[in-house]
C-alpha cells in the first residue's frame, strides 16, 4: 500500500463503515474553558499535531463577531490542549 491509502483507510473506516478508529480527520476541538484568564482549547485525536516554530494563525471572536488575533502556545508536557 502506498502513503495516501494509508491515510485514506482509517477515513474509510470510520466515515463509511462507521468503525471506531482514533481519527477520521484531524485535531478537533473537544472543550473551550477559561482558565486565568486565557482560553484553554482541549482537542480530541491530537496525535500528530505539531508547530515548527511559533503558532501563528489563531484568532477569536467575541458576541460581536469581531475576529482578533489571539497569541497560542502548545502546553509543556503537551496532553492535547493549547491556550490561547
Amino acid at each position: 500500500m502506498g502513503r495516501e491509502s494509508e491515510q485514506f483507510e482509517p477515513w474509510a473506516l470510520g466515515a463509511v463503515y462507521h468503525k471506531n478508529v482514533p481519527a477520521i480527520s484531524g485535531p478537533l476541538i473537544d472543550t473551550a474553558t477559561v482558565k486565568d484568564g486565557a482560553f484553554v482549547l482541549t482537542f480530541k485525536y491530537p496525535q500528530g499535531l505539531s508547530a515548527r516554530g511559533d503558532l501563528t494563525g489563531f484568532e477569536l471572536a467575541g458576541a460581536g463577531i469581531q475576529w482578533q488575533p489571539a497569541e497560542a502556545k502548545i502546553d509543556s508536557g503537551w496532553k492535547g490542549t493549547v491556550p490561547v
